[in-house]
């Protein structure tokens, strides 16, 4: 699985978000750099890189614009993937 989206009302009965979040966190640094983590909430707003860095995930998007997430994800992935070229060749592994 290279994308994850993640609503922040996925489950709530079962503390859904939370599960997942802690998951991801506990997840060794050459696993959760093979993951782009994307988190819907309100309150912030989409591709806002200080919001997703406090919520510890690659890409927010505020569910109002949901519509533009296929963009959003493209951009987004494109920035990291360039981000970190030089360490996936390295490496030799493919680009998400």
């Amino acid at each position: 699985m290279d994308v994850v989206v993640l609503d922040a009302n996925f489950d709530p009965l079962e503390q859904g978000v939370a599960f997942i979040t802690r998951e991801v966190r506990l997840l060794r640094p050459s696993e959760r750099r093979r993951l782009f983590f994307v988190y819907l909430t309100s309150g912030v707003r989409t591709m806002d890189l200080h919001a997703a860095f406090l919520q510890n995930v690659n890409l927010v998007v505020n569910p109002s614009d949901v519509e533009q997430l296929p963009e959003a994800l493209e951009i987004s992935l494109r920035h990291y993937n360039e981000l970190y070229r030089d360490f996936s060749c390295a490496l030799d592994i493919a680009p998400i």
